[in-house]
């Protein structure tokens, strides 16, 4: 099999993964490998549709605690097979429990697939294996707060990072995010104001409007909020955010008055 991949020859390949499936007795294990060869060879040869038809074959078949589960799981989600990636790795997350290796690859499909769940799981994980990792403690807050669960945790790591590095802006947004939640309007405001977006990537521009508009709206500056609505971008924030946004434009769009509510703001749909 290796033979074959290295020298690409993804015909060969794609007849060797066809052949497993004939052998008399062959193990669910080697079907899943079959499948997901299959796929790859398919893939090469230019034929995306049906190759994406043999990955998703791969997680029907069983893989727990396969030496293989890893290889398939991980070449997976690089072809862009998620669903599929997740499906087999997750399972296997008892075998992996000290390995951060594993949890930071789940971490980032969790989050690729925005499953709010499986997310904070992944980096309660991270924070359990190194809580003083900075980048672990980061995650960990920013899934909590975006979950809206241990605010009163989340409001301290954040304080703890945020002091330990006060001119990071990311720090400030995650922690001005818990005062808001915390209804310490002012303190969030002070901080957000001092907040520059241009110097900002795209994700954490979008996590600074999330925060203003949640700002505004509970300060009852709901034409404020609505102006930061329409510049955020849904599916860049996180699972919990996401649902808090549809929260807060609905809210919004009762409140309104009777001319406004037929005008141009749009709630978004989920």
């Amino acid at each position: 099999m290796r033979l074959l991949i290295d020298s690409q020859d993804w015909e060969a390949l794609q007849r060797f993964a066809l052949k497993i499936r004939t052998l008399p007795n062959v193990s669910r294990e080697f079907m899943a490998l079959s499948f997901y060869f299959e796929g790859k060879a398919l893939r090469e040869l230019g034929r995306p549709e049906q190759a994406s038809k043999s990955f998703g074959k791969v997680r029907h078949e069983d893989l727990l605690g396969s030496p293989h589960a890893l290889y398939v799981g991980t070449n997976l989600a690089a072809v862009g097979e998620l669903q599929s990636a997740m499906e087999i790795l997750w399972p296997e997350q008892d075998r992996f429990r000290h390995d951060p290796s594993f949890w930071n690859f789940m971490l980032k499909l969790a989050y690729d697939l925005r499953t709010g769940s499986r997310l904070l799981i992944a980096a309660e994980n991270l924070f359990r294996l190194d809580p003083e990792n900075h980048h672990y403690r980061a995650s960990y807050a920013s899934v909590l707060l975006s979950e809206r669960i241990q605010i009163d945790r989340a409001l301290a790591l954040t304080y703890e990072q945020l002091s330990a590095n006060p001119g990071h802006p990311n720090l400030k947004i995650n922690y001005a995010q818990a005062l808001v939640m915390n209804d310490r309007l002012e303190a969030a405001a002070q901080i957000l104001n001092h907040v520059n977006p241009d110097r900002l990537n795209q994700s954490e521009r979008q996590g600074l409007l999330f925060s203003q508009m949640e700002l505004h709206f509970k300060q009852g500056h709901d034409e404020a909020a609505r102006t930061q609505s329409r510049q955020i971008i849904p599916g860049l924030l996180l699972p919990g955010d996401q649902k808090y946004f549809r929260t807060i434009q609905r809210a919004l769009k009762e409140r309104a008055p009777p001319e406004e509510s037929h005008g141009t703001f749009v709630e978004e749909t989920p």
